[in-house]
């Protein structure tokens, strides 16, 4: 947020010191046409001493971008897109003690500005004195906007909405810690991505061990750490009600593989093919989502956050999986964003990765992430149809889910659908590369072995064994979940548990 080395030469606070933080908050209307746009935000002195006149103005690049890669560009180099700024559309606003802040709002009418329909950077810089008298470039944040864009025939887009979390439940029943309680408490990121959706026509892809978590924490339940009883019970019951009441008989609804299991870590950890297998397969075989729903729920494996090669794929295929989602740049073949997978028996979605919330301070987040997608539909350039796919455990606020998909569905050039109402293209698919599969970490390869020995170890000291031949390529499942790339730490508690 700080304009370090992208105002005019010379007139960056000297030696790049931050002073101030600037922060685009708003930007009115959401769908813009070339009559006028406000932007709002605010200047938060960060400095030990006070800003004087601080001046927000206009700063607005005339240069439409024009694919989807320069996006990235925007959010990864100041400079791309800089444009210039325009006093003419500034607030003069009150000195800043340290600490203080300012709040404004631009209005700015397009109709002079814009040279015509698409997508442009914009936002604002803000000048202010220092106490030796210089008067520089203290702040700036900017964001991209898309102006009265039309199509002849709307974008046909799917929107995945992904509902997953870490992996907590032990074969005895307890609960590693009351990290999921959390989260579907009122307030919490699961109950607020359902919240979001409720009667939006999203593709609801689901991970039946949440809902076998959840399941078990109603009729009260114990964490290991700290021992003791859990307090996530009541909620608990109310979140299956809230997942069962937004999901209507008219959704489409998907399953992923119960807890997600890294299949291709275990096999590139050296793990035996039979016992790959048999965790692709105990994670496609649950029922729980079929029995809270009271219909089929086929399965779905989104694919988009990790590498994926040819074995992964005949693993999952041979297990019975029917739908992979891909990034669409990890295959070649025809036009389709539904289409055979060559090769295999599955058939491709092929998915635009939904751009994960922003950790840049310069624009709030919920504002990024809208601004974001109207973006990315307005430089869908020709294709015809679009898949939007986030990661399975999306971390987003409530507010931000809700941008998203109202986003979703206020964009004129877009016609949201569900994805079972894309059609299957008759061309195949092929998969460009295969890509270098990682193997598990060290600990969690470790330590699904140990829990393989321990198992064995305890099977003559029962009459029956504490976890069945049954269960136990599910514990391996939970064992290697995808979840512990991201978190390694949790995963060592989780195996340790």
């Amino acid at each position: 947020g700080v304009a370090t080395g992208a105002g005019p030469a010379g007139m960056q606070v000297p030696g790049g010191a931050v002073v101030a933080q600037a922060t685009l908050t708003s930007l009115e209307p959401a769908v813009v046409t070339t009559e006028a746009l406000t932007l709002r935000g605010t200047i938060r002195n960060v400095s030990d001493a006070r800003l004087v006149d601080p001046l927000p103005a206009l700063r607005w690049s005339l240069d439409a971008l024009q694919t989807p890669d320069e996006l990235d560009l925007v959010e990864e180099n100041p400079l791309f897109r800089y444009g210039g700024v325009d006093y003419r559309y500034s607030v003069g606003l009150p000195s800043l003690d340290p600490g203080e802040q300012a709040t404004f709002a631009i209005e700015v009418p397009l109709a002079d500005l814009v040279p015509g329909p698409g997508v442009y950077v914009v936002g604002f810089d803000t000048l202010a004195t220092l106490p030796d008298g210089l008067r520089v470039f203290v702040a700036s944040a900017r964001t991209t906007v898309a102006v009265d864009v039309t199509r002849e025939e709307p974008l046909v887009a799917s929107l995945l909405w992904a509902g997953a979390s870490a992996r907590s439940l032990l074969p005895v029943g307890r609960l590693v810690d009351d990290a999921l309680a959390a989260e579907i408490a009122p307030g919490g990121r699961l109950d607020g991505l359902v919240r979001a959706a409720t009667g939006a026509p999203v593709t609801w892809v689901v991970d039946p061990d949440l809902v076998d978590t959840v399941a078990a924490m109603v009729p009260g339940y114990e964490t290991a750490q700290p021992s003791g009883p859990g307090w996530g019970g009541a909620d608990a019951a109310g979140f299956l009600a809230l997942l069962s009441s937004a999901v209507s008989v008219d959704s489409d609804v998907r399953r992923l593989p119960s807890a997600d299991p890294d299949v291709g870590g275990m096999a590139a950890s050296g793990f035996e093919p039979p016992e790959v297998a048999s965790t692709a397969e105990a994670a496609l075989r649950s029922s729980v989502l079929t029995d809270l729903l009271g219909r089929r729920i086929p399965p779905l494996a989104l694919l988009t956050d990790r590498p994926v090669d040819e074995a992964l794929l005949a693993t999952y295929a041979e297990a019975g999986l029917e739908d992979a989602v891909l990034p669409a740049s990890s295959v070649v073949g025809g036009p389709g964003t539904v289409a055979p997978l060559a090769g295999t028996t599955l058939t491709a979605v092929l998915a635009q990765p939904l751009a994960p919330p922003t950790s840049d301070p310069a624009v709030s987040p919920a504002l990024a992430l809208r601004q974001r997608l109207l973006a990315d539909t307005a430089l869908a350039g020709e294709a015809s149809a679009l898949v939007l796919a986030p990661d399975p455990r999306w971390s987003v606020t409530a507010p931000e889910a809700s941008a998203v998909v109202a986003a979703w569905q206020q964009a004129p050039w877009v016609r949201p659908v569900a994805l079972d109402e894309l059609p299957v293209a008759t061309e195949p698919v092929t998969l460009r590369d295969d890509e270098a599969v990682e193997p598990l970490e060290a600990s969690i390869a470790e330590g699904l072995r140990q829990v393989a020995a321990d198992l064995d170890r305890l099977r003559p000291l029962f009459a029956e064994p504490p976890v069945d031949d049954d269960e136990r390529p599910v514990v391996s499942a939970r064992v290697v979940s995808t979840a512990w790339r991201a978190q390694p730490e949790r995963g060592a508690d989780y195996v340790g548990a």
